[in-house]
């Protein structure tokens, strides 16, 4: 039961950013200086490469307050690479993008609104088949919708995390989803057994 209502608490202080979001953002984008990642880390990127990020804005700082995590991320996404051109298939709701759900964007677009430093990319280490790339291109295509009640048992809908998630579950068989709580920690994504870490290549996955 504390479980049921710890999960409903959250989703309210989500609701509550996507309004505080809509009245207008805590940075100033005149003062912000790109976060962009150098050629040779983009080279170390593959097809199905799951990026992670610590957003500027003040939904970004609530779920990493919310979600009392062991790193500070706020969002994520799947990296699609095709020859020189990186992309990334991550679900946002309306009020943040405009767009709901699935949509895509560039890399450089991707790095430069997040905090700086705070980005991490993992690979799956059984994705042999870059499955992640090839169902994530699948669910855009369809228009997959954001998960506005955060609920990661409802697969008619993703929120962010739910979309690697949900795609490592079904269709590469390692179920990653903690049984106590409805809304994964991004943490989930730096279990050395499942996951190598691509960058930033200094640190230990612990």
């Amino acid at each position: 039961m504390g479980s049921y209502f710890q999960d409903k608490i959250i989703i309210l202080f989500f609701y509550i950013a996507l309004i505080c979001l809509s009245l207008g953002s805590c940075h100033d984008p005149k003062t912000d200086i790109p976060y962009i990642l150098d050629d040779q880390i983009k080279a170390s990127i593959k097809n199905g490469d799951i990026i992670l990020r610590m957003g500027k804005g003040i939904i970004s700082e609530t779920i990493k307050n919310v979600l009392a995590d062991s790193i500070e991320i706020s969002h994520c996404g799947i990296l699609i690479k095709e020859k020189d051109s990186i992309s990334i298939i991550h679900s946002l709701s309306k009020e943040i993008s405009g767009i709901d759900g699935l949509q895509e964007c560039t890399i450089d677009q991707f790095c430069s609104e997040s905090i700086e430093n705070s980005i991490i990319i993992v690979r799956f280490r059984n994705d042999s088949n870059q499955v992640l790339s090839q169902k994530a291109q699948y669910y855009l295509s369809i228009h997959k919708p954001f998960d506005n009640a955060f609920n990661i048992r409802d697969t008619s809908a993703f929120f962010c995390s739910e979309l690697p998630l949900h795609i490592i579950k079904y269709e590469l068989e390692t179920n990653l989803y903690d049984p106590y709580s409805k809304i994964p920690k991004f943490s989930v994504f730096l279990d050395y057994i499942h996951f190598e870490k691509i960058y930033p290549v200094s640190q230990e996955i612990e």
